[in-house]
């Protein structure tokens, strides 16, 4: 299937916690954003939170239909 584009509603207990885990992945990500700015982290250290988000949100995605 694809991504949504829309506002998804989970549904099952497992795709809620993993959604809550991107959520605070995305407070994590934006949280170093002026420290990347700032050259004060290395690129890699903000792509990883970056992408850890988007993958506990395909993970969500994928139990959410169980």
């Amino acid at each position: 299937g694809s991504i949504p584009t829309g506002f998804v509603r989970f549904k099952t207990p497992e795709s809620i916690t993993l959604n809550e885990c991107r959520v605070r992945t995305r407070e994590v990500e934006i949280h170093y954003t002026p420290f990347l700015r700032s050259d004060s982290i290395d690129d890699a250290v903000y792509a990883f939170f970056n992408r850890l988000s988007s993958f506990f949100y395909v993970m969500s995605l994928t139990r959410n239909q169980k």
